[in-house]
């Protein structure tokens, strides 16, 4: 970390998706470690709280990060549930947040009847958690078809899993109680880039919409990768925050 009241430091906030652990950017923040040593790299497990909803997690955790003065300038990494939620961190706290990179994630619908299915289906899977084989879910969870049927490039241990709290997050953070958020978003202020892989042509869309809405998000479209690009092109991942380092 750097100190002193002259010189700023810069920490990256990653957020892991569903059915990962923080681990999952472990690779990704070696990386960026190596490259820039005084940057602080921080994978909290942002989904243990007692926050119900998205909205609530992000403003408590705004809330602590402005508590800790020496962040200077705080850069958000978010992939799909967590880059929904940042999202809502940049919402919540808009200056708080200098930049943003965040992967495959779904600002919402406006249909209410969507939301209503959305949830029901993540309470099934939230069910099965609880119920059933962890390994045979995270089998079943890696064949739906938002994944293209590829394998899963993410770092994942099935022993790090807690099913419980996977469980509570699934409907804690359904999409199916997310507010659209794209009202709101092409009013945003900050630097954000919204990454997708070209394969995956739903959120490929999603980034097409975003930056054409709002001037503060650019798209980035990375050839051959799939609903996973951070971790299925790690390397130009890695660049495009090693990039929104050096603009700090």
């Amino acid at each position: 970390m750097i100190s002193g009241t002259s010189q700023k430091t810069t920490v990256l906030w990653f957020f892991h998706g569903n059915l990962q652990t923080p681990a999952a950017w472990n690779g990704i923040a070696d990386e960026l470690n190596t490259a820039f040593p005084n940057v602080d790299c921080r994978t909290p497990d942002w989904t243990i709280t007692d926050s119900q909803t998205l909205q609530d997690a992000a403003r408590s955790f705004c809330s602590s990060v402005r508590e800790s003065n020496h962040y200077t300038i705080n850069v958000v990494v978010g992939y799909s549930m967590g880059g929904r939620f940042a999202f809502h961190l940049l919402l919540e706290d808009p200056t708080l947040w200098t930049s943003a990179i965040i992967a495959s994630a779904d600002p919402g619908t406006e249909v209410e009847s969507e939301r209503q299915s959305i949830l029901q289906r993540d309470m099934k899977w939230a069910a099965e958690l609880r119920s059933g084989d962890l390994g045979n879910i995270v089998e079943a969870w890696d064949s739906l078809p938002v994944f293209g049927d590829r394998p899963n490039a993410a770092p994942r241990e099935l022993a790090d899993l807690d099913a419980e709290r996977l469980a509570e997050s699934m409907v804690r953070f359904s999409k199916g109680k997310q507010e659209s958020l794209w009202s709101m978003l092409a009013e945003l202020k900050t630097p954000t880039t919204f990454v997708s892989g070209s394969e995956d042509k739903r959120y490929s869309a999603i980034g097409t919409r975003l930056a054409s809405t709002s001037e503060a998000i650019s798209h980035h479209n990375i050839r051959g990768a799939g609903h996973r690009v951070p971790w299925e092109a790690q390397a130009e991942f890695v660049d495009l925050v090693r990039h929104a380092i050096a603009q700090q």
